[in-house]
C-alpha cells in the first residue's frame, strides 16, 4: 500500500524545476513515495516512482533528504540517501532516521545534472518493535 501509516499525502505531483517550467506539455513529471507502512528509524525502505508524460523514467538520479524540524529541546535533524535505479521508473534505498517522530521527505530528480523535478511529503516514523 502506498499510502499506508506514513502518511503521505497522496500522489502529488512534482513540482518542475523552473527550467523546465518552459514546457509543460512534453516536461510533466508524476513523482510518488512509497516505503510499503510506517518506516522505522533503522533501515526505513524508500521506492520512489519517476514518470514523465506517463512513461517511466530510468534514466534519472532520484535523492530523498529527510528533515526532522528544531525543537526547544534540539536542534534541526536531517539526513537523506541517493537511491539506486530499480527498473521500470523505480529508485530504491534505505535511510536511518535517528529518531522517532514526524519528518518532511524532500524528493528530487535530476536529469543530465538538472533538477527536474521534487516533492515534499510528510512523513511519521516509529521506533522498530521489538
Amino acid at each position: 500500500m502506498i499510502v499506508a501509516v506514513m502518511m503521505v499525502t497522496g500522489c502529488r505531483k512534482a513540482e518542475q524545476a523552473p527550467a523546465q517550467a518552459a514546457n509543460p506539455s512534453s516536461d510533466r513529471y508524476d513523482v510518488t513515495l512509497d516505503t510499503g507502512g510506517t518506516p522505522t528509524i533503522t533501515a526505513a525502505p524508500l521506492d520512489v516512482t519517476v514518470r514523465q508524460d506517463g512513461k517511466p523514467v530510468t534514466d534519472a538520479e532520484v535523492a530523498v533528504e529527510m528533515r526532522m524540524p528544531a525543537t526547544p529541546q534540539m536542534g534541526e535533524m536531517r539526513t537523506g540517501v541517493e537511491l539506486k535505479a530499480a527498473g521500470d521508473g523505480h529508485y530504491r534505498g534505505q535511510v536511518d532516521l535517528g529518531m522517532s517522530g514526524k519528518w518532511t521527505a524532500i524528493v528530487r530528480v535530476k536529469r543530465s545534472g538538472q533538477v527536474v523535478a521534487t516533492t515534499t511529503e510528510p512523513v511519521t516514523a516509529a521506533a522498530a518493535a521489538n
